[in-house]
């Protein structure tokens, strides 16, 4: 499941998480703003007592259109987790 919370500053962070038990790697996600995305939290970091799953820390747009949106980001999900994408611009 994704969503995307927008700021009234113009702030934009995306939310996604992985409910099965199984990790996602290579998942491709339709995003409306091309640019970076640099991670904000990571529910599966060993810090919160997660597996430490490796997830990118930033991610850059494609040109490559999914989800009905103009470009896409190529992710790698943690099992049973949520990450938090904050768009850099």
């Amino acid at each position: 499941m994704a969503h995307e919370r927008l700021g009234d500053d113009g702030s934009r962070v995306l939310v996604v998480s992985n409910f099965t038990p199984v990790p996602r790697d290579g998942f491709h996600l339709g995003v409306p703003m091309s640019g970076d995305y640099q991670l904000v939290l990571n529910s599966d970091d060993e810090a919160f007592w997660g597996s430490g799953y490796p997830v990118y820390q930033v991610v850059s747009t494609d040109k490559v259109s999914a989800h009905e949106q103009p470009q896409s980001l190529t992710l790698n999900l943690p099992p049973l987790a949520t990450v938090f994408y904050r768009w850099q611009g």
